[in-house]
């Protein structure tokens, strides 16, 4: 990616850390941590994909970003219906981002910066492969806000 595209690293932290700690508020039935699954099973991770990215830039200094990031499940997979039942916490942050944009991101603060959309970009699919009856499922979402200019 073309380096003058891609946000600040200081603002790319700041929004990082804010959708982080959206993500652990949320209350799903498996904690979230942050880029690492802990050991117990279930467990769901945030990772970011890459850093946050222009995508429209305005003649007055404001723009809009997208900061993409996966969101990982792991899971014991023992009979068919456990297979089913690994994709569901990935399908349900999907509905609660489309909820959350809906409302106008009633939960999600991000200071200095306006949230648009946050969305699944591509569904739940096995990342590992099963071992020893555990699989982890892996969903791609994206983040869309906007920069104010200073004259906005």
């Amino acid at each position: 990616m073309d380096d003058r595209n891609s946000v600040t690293p200081q603002e790319n932290t700041q929004v990082i850390e804010s959708l982080y700690k959206y993500l652990q508020a949320l209350n799903i039935g498996v904690p979230i941590s942050i880029e690492y699954l802990t050991d117990k099973t279930p467990a769901m991770a945030v990772k970011q994909v890459s850093t946050a990215y222009k995508t429209k830039v305005n003649i007055i200094g404001g723009y809009d970003a997208e900061l993409p990031f996966a969101i990982y499940h792991r899971a014991k997979v023992n009979d068919i219906n456990s297979i089913l039942a690994i994709t569901k916490p990935l399908n349900i942050m999907a509905d609660i981002f489309d909820m959350e944009t809906e409302n106008h991101f009633p939960n999600l603060s991000l200071p200095g910066y306006v949230p648009v959309k946050i969305e699944m970009v591509s569904t739940p699919a096995d990342d590992t492969g099963k071992d020893n009856n555990t699989a982890t499922f892996m969903a791609m979402y994206k983040l869309t806000y906007k920069k104010k200019s200073k004259y906005s």
